[in-house]
């Protein structure tokens, strides 16, 4: 079954599909191109719907989620609103990706992580229990991560911890009872001053595990503590569920130890969310601290042969990495591979940064921009009152959503199979939003309690203008082209439009540009679309691809998150039942031929008052005519249209014919009401069966 979310994906080109600039390597703001132009384009910027980008100078007091102003300069009566450059940037960036069939270029090597402990998931497929080794982590003089292996570890049960001399409550706190607080943390607090270091007996069960009891006269070993999950469950069947042990480890005699790459140190950081402060794992923020004045992190690890491991976490049961980042996934894979064109249309005209392979900065390729954008200040707005909303980030762990599907109708590609191939560039698709709804009304009452999941923020209201400024240096007409065709999406500013900000999934950031005015360049706007139409080639501009970016551009429904809450897991139901992320539809998305557009214009120019659809004898007959010659471009063209409809009514069609149907039944209506407009369609339509 196909499934909706707030976002979707245009498909990223294949290499062989790759648009690459043979004038890359002539690039100089020194020295000019021979056609190059260096010019200005304003534009006005409208709010469509509501609009918010976060102020990013604002500084919360400490432990305080204060409300979000929008982005601004200075205070009080001398407050400027704006959207900051870099915002606008990035949006047209990402536009141009794709028009100019480049590369999937902005998206980090990131290694995403799974845990699934249901029956027969992926995660207990991959997870060998019996492989998992204990060790300390640790932090040499350069700053590299190794390991040192335990001699082995044991398991010791919340009711042996009950007992002196430990004194432990963790089997009263978590028996049939929820956690308040899942930390490792936590349980070391409980420790207080007491050593972790005791001495043990080990004893193995029926699984060959080693269980530890205290014993003064047994093995010096060092306690160590992982999170609770959930709570322990002992009902009165055989299975019961939950942690009910933690860990002893028991140091190895002949110290040795193995590094981790910097590859292995970059993935468990990204997993345990090192790299977000509001989401970092707490165990790992725990750790990372003590870590980083010297101390060693107790770790579990599934070593790959002697001296090297293959992943390793904070818990028995960690999270296992997937087999596949985000690069060794198609079509970027493929992209490192035929790395021969670095340089592309997006990054020749607004810049780039970028380090090759071996990361050694004598081999970073940089290239300044040549287009220069403002900040987009303000001229009329109204800051409307506090919202609270859940703003909700889409991961790109979430594979379903994020991968080409299906492998088969029972399973799901994910971050494991090679054969797996990522979505393409990632888009909102356009909404308005219902402001109308009460808060009560659009959280349900359980989301209302969770405080911690809103966002509190100021949004300017629709209507909110903004005045934009783009400046441009030595580039040629098809650069400039390819730049009016991200601003206007080819030519079609009044129907489709942008989104920026936050609350996209909401809605939120619809912008509009109009007003386009040009200074110092050479042509008019539809030139340059053409040249850049040319280059890229029109059969590519009208393809599958561009209509989903388009399609997305000019939607109209709305769309929600899946929801995880405490009654339903429907992330978790879209996994098990082998749903998919609903394809874009693109039937209706029609993209007009610029150079065509051109065409008519000049034919339209030279027709002196003569009517060009003289031959046609009936409404097929016109409707073909005007999509061959015109590409449906009528506006030059309405009076002819009107004569032509009124002379083959009187000559081909019988008034009975239109009195037996409704305006909307008739099949010349969809047509004729896209030329002539709804109100003069009906008007036409009046005149011709004598209604009204």
């Amino acid at each position: 079954m196909e499934v909706k979310s707030p976002y979707n994906f245009v498909p990223a080109p294949s290499e062989d599909q790759v648009f690459k600039p043979d004038w890359a390597d002539q690039v100089s703001h020194d020295i000019p191109f021979s056609d190059g132009e260096s010019g200005e384009i304003t534009l006005k910027i409208t709010a469509e719907t509501l609009i918010f980008i976060r102020n990013g100078h604002s500084k919360p007091a400490e432990g305080e989620k204060p409300t979000a102003e929008f982005s601004h300069i200075g205070e009080g009566a001398n407050k400027q609103y704006f959207i900051p450059a870099t915002s606008i940037k990035g949006m047209l960036r990402n536009v141009l990706e794709i028009m100019s069939f480049s590369r999937m270029k902005q998206v980090e090597d990131d290694r995403y992580a799974f845990r699934d402990l249901t029956q027969n998931s992926e995660y207990m497929k991959a997870y060998k229990s019996a492989a998992v080794k204990a060790g300390w982590l640790f932090e040499d003089f350069n700053g590299d991560w190794q390991i040192q292996p335990c001699e082995n570890f044991a398991l010791i049960s919340h009711k042996e911890l009950a007992k002196d001399p430990f004194n432990l409550p963790f089997r009263n706190e978590f028996l049939e009872k929820n956690p308040t607080n899942k930390s490792s943390r936590y349980k070391y607090d409980k420790m207080g001053s007491n050593s972790l270091v005791n001495t043990f007996s080990l004893t193995p069960n029926k699984y060959e595990r080693l269980i530890a009891t205290y014993n003064q006269d047994g093995s010096a070993g060092t306690l160590v503590f992982t999170g609770q999950s959930s709570k322990r469950k002992e009902p009165d069947v055989k299975n019961p569920s939950g942690k009910i042990n933690e860990f002893v480890f028991f140091d190895s005699i002949n110290v040795q130890t193995i590094p981790l790459s910097s590859k292995q140190k970059k993935d468990f950081k990204f997993i345990y969310l090192d790299h977000d402060n509001n989401n970092i794992s707490e165990d790992w923020k725990y750790w990372k601290g003590k870590l980083e004045k010297g101390s060693k992190v107790p770790i579990f690890y599934t070593p790959n042969g002697e001296i090297t491991v293959k992943h390793f976490g904070l818990a028995f049961m960690y999270k296992l990495p997937f087999e596949q980042s985000i690069h060794e996934l198609m079509p970027i894979k493929k992209y490192k591979d035929q790395i021969k064109s670095i340089v592309e249309l997006p990054e020749l005209i607004f810049g780039m940064i970028d380090e090759r392979k071996d990361n050694k900065k004598e081999n970073s390729l940089s290239l300044k921009g040549r287009v220069f954008i403002s900040h987009a200040f303000a001229s009329n707005f109204k800051v409307l009152s506090e919202r609270k909303e859940i703003l909700g980030s889409p991961k790109a762990s979430f594979f379903p959503f994020y991968l080409n599907q299906l492998k088969n109708p029972n399973s799901h590609f994910s971050y494991q199979d090679q054969g797996a191939v990522l979505n393409g560039f990632k888009r909102y698709p356009l909404h308005n939003p219902d402001n109308l709804d009460s808060f009560e009304n659009r959280y349900s009452e359980d989301q209302r309690k969770n405080l911690k999941v809103f966002t509190h923020f100021k949004p300017l209201d629709k209507d909110s203008t903004f005045d934009l400024k783009i400046r441009f240096h030595n580039l040629k007409k098809s650069e400039i082209g390819a730049l009016f065709s991200a601003i206007t999406f080819h030519g079609n500013e009044n129907t489709i439009f942008h989104n920026i900000g936050m609350a996209k999934s909401l809605g939120f950031g619809k912008i509009k540009f109009s007003d386009i005015k040009l200074k110092n360049l050479k042509y008019e706007k539809l030139e340059y679309l053409k040249d850049f139409e040319e280059l890229i080639g029109y059969e590519k501009l009208s393809s599958a691809r561009i209509k989903m970016l388009f399609a997305m551009a000019s939607a109209n429904e709305t769309n929600k998150y899946p929801v995880l809450n405490k009654n339903t897991d429907e992330f978790k139901d879209i996994k098990t039942q082998k749903h998919v992320l609903a394809k874009v539809q693109i039937q209706q998305i029609q993209i007009k031929s610029i150079a065509k557009l051109i065409e008519n214009k000049e034919a339209i120019s030279q027709l002196d008052g003569a009517n060009p659809f003289l031959n046609c004898n009936s409404f097929k007959e016109l409707r073909n005519q005007i999509k061959n010659d015109f590409n449906d471009d009528v506006i030059n063209l309405v009076s002819f249209i009107v004569e032509t409809i009124t002379r083959v009514f009187e000559e081909k069609e019988t008034k009975k014919t239109f009195r037996d149907k409704t305006f909307k039944d008739n099949p010349w209506q969809l047509p004729i009401s896209t030329w002539l407009g709804p109100e003069r369609t009906q008007e036409l339509y009046n005149q011709l069966t004598f209604n009204g």
